[in-house]
């Protein structure tokens, strides 16, 4: 799918690309509503800006910056964290946040000053949705910017894989919370049941989303802890037989039943 991920453009010399599922959204929206579709192009323009934020602030402190790509769920910038500092790590997760509470503020000083109609309505909504994607990014919600926020601030007196141990508990915390008080706005929201459901199944999706990015954040904090000092062939397997290469098939099989092994290894002549 990657081939279907179209580049849109460069910014400073970071790629910006929408991702196929993304492109496929925004043809759904076009299809179903134009002002939809119009309201999610602007809602990604300031979660773009968002993301140059992460990543002109590394770049200025000299991290390489692969790429940001854009999706349904928000977008990503691809930062080489290997070589960043706690503390610089801190204030490029923190930055992000910041400019999409600037751009909420923005957008509620110009709806306070705009006429009556539907540019009011939109700059009000442009002005919840940021403030809300705000918030929701300084939560301490691995992987999101406050659970990296959270994990850098740990950095300190921790080791990298404790300080991560630790965010993902929070996080998850912060999971099953999120779930629970869905399930509850829910049962008091008066609506349509169809209503209630999708916003369920929604939250449901995001918070999915969320706790399968704080496990894979775990996930490479181990290998990045236990495996630095490894060689490659601690990790090669030692159950293996070397045969002939003229060896036929049939006894083949017969000594890789043997031996229980599904390695065979030999060696050309010459």
């Amino acid at each position: 799918m990657a081939g279907i991920s179209p580049k849109i453009g460069s910014i400073s010399g970071i790629d910006i690309q929408l991702h196929w599922s993304f492109v496929l959204l925004l043809v759904f929206l076009l299809i179903l509503s134009s002002y939809l579709f119009l309201i999610w192009v602007l809602l990604f323009v300031c979660v773009l800006l968002h993301e140059l934020a992460h990543s002109i602030t590394s770049k200025r402190n000299g991290i390489k910056v692969k790429k940001i790509v854009l999706y349904p769920f928000g977008g990503g910038s691809i930062i080489d964290f290997e070589k960043v500092s706690p503390r610089l790590e801190f204030r490029i997760s923190i930055v992000g946040p910041i400019v999409s509470l600037l751009l909420g503020a923005i957008f509620g000083i110009a709806a306070a000053y705009a006429p009556a109609g539907m540019i009011r309505y939109t700059l009000q909504l442009l002005f919840i949705l940021n403030i809300l994607l705000g918030i929701f990014n300084l939560l301490p919600w691995l992987p999101l910017d406050g659970g990296r926020a959270l994990r850098s601030y740990l950095q300190e007196k921790r080791d990298f894989y404790s300080a991560t141990k630790s965010s993902v508990r929070v996080s998850n915390a912060i999971t099953g919370i999120f779930i629970i008080g869905t399930l509850i706005y829910a049962f008091l929201l008066k609506g349509s049941f169809f209503y209630k459901e999708f916003i369920v199944l929604w939250d449901v999706v995001i918070a999915l989303f969320i706790y399968n990015g704080a496990q894979e954040e775990m996930i490479n904090a181990y290998i990045k802890t236990h495996v630095t000092k490894l060689h490659a062939f601690n990790a090669m397997s030692k159950n293996y037989i070397m045969v002939d290469y003229r060896t036929t098939l049939d006894k083949l099989y017969e000594l890789m039943i043997k031996h229980h092994t599904h390695i065979a290894l030999y060696e050309l002549d010459g």
